[in-house]
This record gives C-alpha cells, structure tokens and sequence, in this order.
C-alpha cells in the first residue's frame, strides 16, 4: 500500500498543483490588465480547493511487460499563505488521496504557489515548472522546465525515467468555449508541454486551464521501449513509463 501510494504521489508530482507567479496587482507601466493577462486561468486563494479523478497507466519490464491500471482521487486545498525570503507571497496546497468515495482524505504532501503578472511556475517535489506565462496568447511558447536539468531522473514503479529533456510549452488557444464531463466552461486555454516520439521514446503532456477555475484537465504520456517495431503504436510495445489522466471533479472557493 505504501509503494501504491508512493507511485501515486510521484504521478501528481508529475502532474499539477505547485508553485505558481501570478499578478495580484496592476502596475502603472503594465498595459494589461489582469483580464487582459489572463490571470484567471489560475485562481489561488486560501481556501480554494480542487478534487480531480486520476486514472494510470504503468508500464514496467519485469521479464516481461506488466501492466497495471489504478482510478482514485486527489484533492488539492490550498491552506496557507507566508512571506518567502524575497518578500513574495507563497502559497501552500495540501495534496490528498483517496481510493474511492468510500475512504476518508489522506494527507500525501503539498505544493507551493507564487503569483506574479509574468508567469505560473509550479514546485513540486523539488522541481520548478513554470505551466503559464502572461499575457495567455495563443502560439506563444515558453521553456517550460528551464529551472529543470533535461537528465532529471524520476523512479516509476521500480523503473528509472529521464522525462524533461526537450520539452517546449505552446498556447494552442485561449477564450474556448470546451464541455468535460458535462461542466461548461465558456473560457479555456490549451497548452502543450511536449509532444515527441522517437523510437525508443513517446514524450507528451498537455493541460487545460478554465477562467476562473484553474486546472481541468491533464494528460501525460511517459514511455520508454526498445521494441523498434513502428508498425505497432508506442502503447503497444512500450516497456516502461506511465500514461496518465487527470479530470476535474469540483472547484470550491470563498
């Protein structure tokens, strides 16, 4: 159960909820405004919290491929707020677990969040990944794990992953109007982490942020193989990595 858990946590590392800049304030020289920003694409505020369903998929080489699928839910509350040494304001994001709706939250770590008008970088486990930057615009791109070394390595299931390297974030587009799960959301961006594949290797993520809710919607692919055989797709001859889906089940703020 620990090492389940353990997984898990690696995965929702992988994934979302950190340190984030976004802008409180205007200044007199900005020309944007915090609409015209598109700081709402990450509300933070003490009390907001977000419950996601997560569904993976790992793969590992135990002789042979394994393959294990898991569903369970994560909640992320932000819980508290401080002042870092540069006088910036951080937020801290309690991240729980749950199996399913019958089990009560177990606390499995947390996350930080900065906000300025420039950018959204989040710091999970160590690691600073900076998922927005402002003005959302769409086609506009940014090196998204630049406080990142590209040989970072991460254990998933007993297997060794080097998953950063090459990664350029994009804006596919802002202010969509997108249905998920049945919830409407009449403003969304779209952003593109990586999207690469060799022969040995499938690199991709992607996330979707609403106006005035946050995260929606994630999906990562991290698969490695030395099955060289491009008539099969990368799912199907992948050795080790993980797939991964996370979905918005609630927003609540105050």
């Amino acid at each position: 159960m620990y090492k389940s858990k353990y997984q898990f946590f690696l995965f929702i590392v992988f994934l979302s909820v950190a340190v984030h800049w976004l802008a409180c304030t205007k200044s007199e020289q900005d020309p944007y405004s915090s609409s015209e920003l598109g700081l709402e694409y990450y509300p933070v505020a003490i009390g907001n919290s977000w419950v996601y369903a997560v569904d993976s998929i790992v793969f590992a080489l135990r002789g042979s491929v394994t393959i294990d699928s898991s569903h369970a839910f994560v909640m992320e509350y932000v819980a508290d707020s401080f002042r870092n040494a540069t006088q910036q304001l951080v937020y801290r994001v309690d991240l729980f677990y749950r199996r399913d709706s019958t089990q009560g939250w177990e606390l499995i770590g947390n996350h930080f969040i900065e906000k300025n008008n420039t950018a959204l970088v989040k710091r999970e486990g160590g690691l600073d990944f900076t998922k927005l930057i402002f003005p959302v615009e769409a086609f506009s791109s940014w090196d998204g794990n630049s406080r990142i070394h590209p040989r970072t390595q991460i254990q998933v299931n007993g297997e060794i992953l080097e998953p950063y390297a090459d990664w350029r974030y994009v804006y596919n587009y802002k202010d969509k109007s997108e249905v998920l799960d049945g919830h409407s959301y009449p403003q969304v961006c779209k952003v593109t982490e990586v999207d690469d594949e060799n022969l040995i290797e499938k690199r991709f993520s992607t996330a979707r942020y609403a106006k005035n809710t946050g995260l929606i919607y994630r999906e990562v692919w991290i698969l490695d193989t030395q099955n060289t055989n491009q008539a099969i797709p990368f799912q199907n001859r992948a050795e080790k990595g993980f797939i991964l889906r996370q979905k918005l089940i609630s927003f609540c703020h105050l």
